[in-house]
């Protein structure tokens, strides 16, 4: 492992660091409004972030189902190696309430921060669907890094 070389790219990134995985479906009678047969269609979301100070906070979210609009936080056991704080919910309503969600995680960081991903083709191409999906009226930055 070259720990200079990792420093050196840890360096140029802008805090916080935005560690995000999307869950998807691919179904071919489509379910939810504003999708496709076979679409990947993004239900469950897991951001991890990571500020300067060295503290991280993780936020997640899953869509359980369409009706009214509900988000229930859920509380989660402690561990010795959790992060400082978790934000879990269980998200009924329209799909994008889930992806809504999301974008209202990252907050004013969405313009900041560095946001780093595992599978960076399959998650970096949900995200210009997402900016498609959700209504106009959310201020739609650019999520593709």
């Amino acid at each position: 492992m070259n720990r200079e070389r990792i420093q050196e790219v840890f360096d140029g990134f802008s805090y916080p660091i935005c560690f995000y995985d999307y869950e998807t479906i691919s179904v071919p009678v489509p379910v939810m409004d504003q999708t496709r047969p076979y679409m990947q269609t993004v239900v469950q979301y897991s951001l991890h972030k990571y500020y300067e100070d060295g503290s991280m906070q993780h936020y997640g979210g899953v869509f359980v189902g369409q009706g009214e609009y509900s988000c229930t936080e859920i509380s989660l056991p402690t561990h010795a190696n959790m992060v400082e704080q978790e934000h879990e919910r269980i998200i009924t309503g329209h799909y994008t309430d889930l992806l809504k969600q999301m974008i209202a995680d990252i907050g004013e960081d969405l313009t900041k921060a560095t946001f780093v991903v595992w599978h960076e083709g399959f998650e970096n191409s949900r995200n210009p669907t997402i900016m498609v999906i959700i209504p106009k009226t959310i201020d739609q930055p650019q999520l593709l890094i």
